[in-house]
This record gives structure tokens, C-alpha cells and sequence, in this order.
């Protein structure tokens, strides 16, 4: 029986569309590529096709229902507002699905979907390690944000003179500690740009991660990492260790039901005074007014901050109004090679799916991520 595909993802950009389709045909897949920009054109387009088994889509297939593109904070507990009739609909829809590939790396978004609750034969599988170094390449230039103070760019920009020279004078990284809370691919790639500007790396994580023949990797992205590893590594019962010696705090954690508010106010006092946090992963793995209080009274010397409890970060936060503060809106996993990359990813699990071999990059429901 012919497989049948949907590309419906946003993400992909036409030229590579035509690499998967030409793929697809000379695996004999039909595929098709159709524009959902909403969960009502998805469910559309899936009714029109039936029999679909594979997709490459934004998100999973849900009810057709009012909700958040920024559902970045869920963790799988939160309550799902009940609708019986639409969700009979969506997994009668997804009937023959039996794998979705998503551009993202965290599933946080799709974690209350009809799809990922109620249809288990659904296997997802995500961006992970493609972003890497692109969010590396985040957390190296918040680190030389704050240790240039490029913070008073503006500040000398105003005054028009040298007023403000010593107040923009560098702090030296070398043998400075960096602390990585969560040590997957971001983490370790940003690790060894750390080491190379001579500073000491820490690292906690839940696990020891999953096997390499379970990831899927750029072999140039790789490369970079071949070397020794950078970073004293323990387990996560060790974070107040961890936090202890972290001048820079870089969080990459995965948001689960133990993550969300694993840092408060207790754990940032343990950071060393004039300490800076940046976070890529996931706003509530923090207590925002606890983060708040520790920027605005001084116990931290700033932060980077691409996530948020609540996204987009509202206009009255006072995260604005902290200049230390560098602020971004959810940025730090996006870069001009998202098209190519996921489409290498598909194409290459799509030869395992037909072949029968385990995906690269599921997603694990157990976990969460």
C-alpha cells in the first residue's frame, strides 16, 4: 500500500519543499504539500486526504478550539477545557497518522493537544540538536554582552563623549565559571565556546542522554564538539553546587512537571554575588518575580533572557524597565538553516520509517520531552 505525506509546515521553505516531494516520489511516498496556517485548514487538509501516515507540520492535530500559539509554558498537567465531540473528530482524523515531524525542539506547545494525549500511535519526533548552535551562539554572546557591559551602549551613545569609559570597562572570562543547568546538545556546543575563552564549565542534568544512534546530528555542527569534554559534570541533585560556583548561570533544562519552578528564590541566593543569568530554555523552569526581585535590588549583575512565565512578555513587566537586562522575544532556537535542516531530518527518517527502524528524535511521552 502507498504511504501517503502531508507537508504542511510553515517552516519549509518552497526549494526544499521540492526536495522532499522529488524524494518522496522516488521512495514511493505521495506526498503533498498543503498550506494550514490554522487548526482548522490542518484538520481540513487531513479530511481532504485521507489516509495520511506522515506529516511534517507546526503542531499536532488538536480540536478546533481558541488557543495560544505561545503555549511554550505547559508541561502536560494543565487542565484541557473538555470538547468530546471535537476530539471523536480529531483522532478520527489522525486514524492512519503514525508519525509527525515537527520543527521545533521543545513540545511544550503540543503537550495538550488531542493528538499527543489520546493518540499514542502518533509518534513525534523534534528538531533537537539542530538548534544548538544557533542558541550556543545565544549564550556566547549574552556572556560577552554583560562582560563588555554592552548594556551602556546607549548610555555612551547619549553623552556623545568618553564620560562613561570606565564605567564600560571589560570583565576578563578567563577562569571565570559558567554553569550549565541542563546538558544536551546546546549546552555541551556552548560549553566548548566557553572553554575556548578560558573560562570553567560546570554542568548538572537529569540523565546521561540518549544514545547518538537514537539523535539525529549536523556532521559539521558535530565536528565542533569532538574534542575533550569541557565541562565537571554531575546529576541534578547536585545543583547547589552547581549554583554555588555559577558567575554565569545558563539555563537549557527541559520544562517537565520537576523543572517548572526548580529555581526561587532560595537557589538564586546561592548564586555568587554579581552573577548573571541567562536562560534559553523554558521562562517557568524559574520563578519570574523571585528573578525580578534579585535583578532589581542588585544581587545579580543582569540576565539574558529569551523566554518568559508568560509569552509574549508583557509590556508592563518590569523585566523593561532593568537596563542589565537583555531581552529577546523567544529567538534564540531560529536561524536562516531551519528549512534545511529540518528537511534533512525528515527525508532521513522518513527512509527509517518506510524501513521499519526506530526515528531519530522522538519525542518522549513518559518525559514530557
Amino acid at each position: 500500500m502507498t504511504v501517503r505525506a502531508l507537508v504542511t509546515s510553515a517552516s519549509i521553505e518552497p526549494a526544499d519543499v521540492e526536495r522532499i516531494l522529488a524524494r518522496a516520489a522516488e521512495l514511493g511516498v505521495e506526498a503533498v504539500r498543503v498550506q494550514a496556517d490554522d487548526m482548522e485548514a490542518l484538520l481540513a487538509a487531513l479530511d481532504r486526504h485521507p489516509g495520511v501516515e506522515v506529516m511534517l507540520g507546526d503542531v499536532l492535530p488538536d480540536v478546533r478550539r481558541t488557543r495560544s500559539t505561545y503555549s511554550f509554558g505547559n508541561t502536560g498537567d494543565e487542565p484541557v477545557d473538555a470538547d468530546a465531540a471535537g476530539e471523536e473528530e480529531v483522532l478520527e482524523l489522525v486514524r492512519s497518522l503514525r508519525w509527525v515531524q515537527i520543527p521545533s525542539v521543545g513540545i511544550n506547545e503540543v503537550l495538550t493537544t488531542a493528538t499527543w494525549r489520546r493518540a499514542p500511535q502518533v509518534a513525534v519526533t523534534t528538531a533537537s540538536g539542530l538548534a544548538s548552535t544557533a542558541m550556543a551562539q545565544y549564550v556566547a554572546a549574552s556572556i560577552l554582552y554583560h562582560a563588555l557591559r554592552l548594556w551602556r551602549l546607549d548610555e555612551y551613545r547619549e553623552v556623545r563623549d568618553w564620560s562613561h569609559r570606565r564605567d564600560m570597562q571589560p570583565n576578563m572570562l578567563v577562569g571565570r565559571t559558567v554553569g550549565f543547568l541542563g546538558y544536551g546538545g546546546v549546552g555541551r556546543r556552548a560549553a566548548h565556546i566557553a572553554h575556548s575563552l578560558g573560562m570553567q564549565v560546570r554542568a548538572v542534568r537529569r540523565s546521561p542522554g540518549r544514545p547518538a544512534s537514537e539523535l539525529f546530528r549536523i556532521p559539521e555542527i558535530e565536528a565542533l564538539d569532538a574534542g575533550p569534554e569541557p565541562a565537571e559534570i554531575r546529576g541534578l541533585e547536585h545543583l547547589d553546587w552547581l549554583l554555588s560556583q555559577s558567575e554565569y548561570l545558563v539555563c537549557t533544562v527541559p520544562l517537565t512537571r520537576d523543572t517548572r519552578g526548580l529555581i526561587g528564590a532560595r537557589e538564586l541566593a546561592l548564586l555568587p554575588a554579581d552573577a548573571v543569568v541567562i536562560n534559553v530554555s523554558r521562562g517557568p523552569v524559574f520563578d519570574e518575580p523571585a528573578l525580578i526581585a534579585a535583578l532589581q535590588d542588585g544581587r545579580l549583575r543582569g540576565a539574558s533572557l529569551d523566554v518568559f512565565e508568560t509569552e509574549p512578555l508583557p509590556a508592563d513587566s518590569p523585566l523593561w524597565d532593568l537596563p542589565t537586562v537583555m531581552l529577546t522575544p523567544h529567538v534564540s532556537g531560529t536561524h536562516d538553516r531551519v528549512s534545511r535542516y529540518t528537511t534533512d531530518l525528515f527525508l532521513a527518517n522518513l527512509e527509517r520509517y518506510l524501513a521499519g527502524r526506530p526515528l531519530l528524535n522522538l519525542a518522549d511521552r513518559s518525559r514530557g520531552y
